[in-house]
C-alpha cells in the first residue's frame, strides 16, 4: 500500500492504527497527518522498533487491512457447484444434469 493510499484513507486507517498499536494517541495521529514516514518514526519512538522492523510491521498490517477491505466488498459467498453454465460446472468437478439419454445425432435402434 503506497503512501498516497495511506494519506487517502487516513480517516479510516486511524481507527485500525489505534487498534493495532494501543500506545498511539489521537494527538500522535493528528501530528503525523497520514504521512507514512512519520508513522514509521512514531512506531520507532513508541515501540522501540528499528526502522526496517517498523516499516515491515506497518507494511504487513496495511496488507491485512487491504485484504480485509477487499473481502468486505465481495458479495456473500455462495456455492459454485452446478452454478453458471453447465460446461463450467463440469470443469470445476460439479455434476451436470443430463437432459436426455440420447443425442439427436445418434440413431438408437
Amino acid at each position: 500500500m503506497g503512501r498516497d493510499i495511506v494519506e487517502g484513507r487516513w480517516t479510516e486507517l486511524r481507527e485500525y492504527l489505534k487498534a493495532w498499536w494501543e500506545r498511539l494517541s489521537d494527538a500522535d495521529l493528528e501530528r503525523i497527518e497520514g504521512k507514512r514516514e512519520a508513522l514509521v518514526s512514531l512506531l520507532e519512538e513508541k515501540y522501540g522498533y528499528a526502522k526496517p522492523a517498523a516499516q515491515a510491521e506497518l507494511g504487513r498490517r496495511l496488507r491485512e487491512y487491504q485484504i480485509d477491505r477487499l473481502l468486505a466488498q465481495r458479495p456473500a459467498a455462495r456455492s459454485t457447484r452446478g452454478a453458471g453454465r453447465p460446461d463450467e460446472a463440469r470443469h470445476r468437478g460439479g455434476s451436470v444434469p443430463h437432459v436426455g439419454l440420447t443425442s439427436p445425432h445418434i440413431n438408437v435402434t
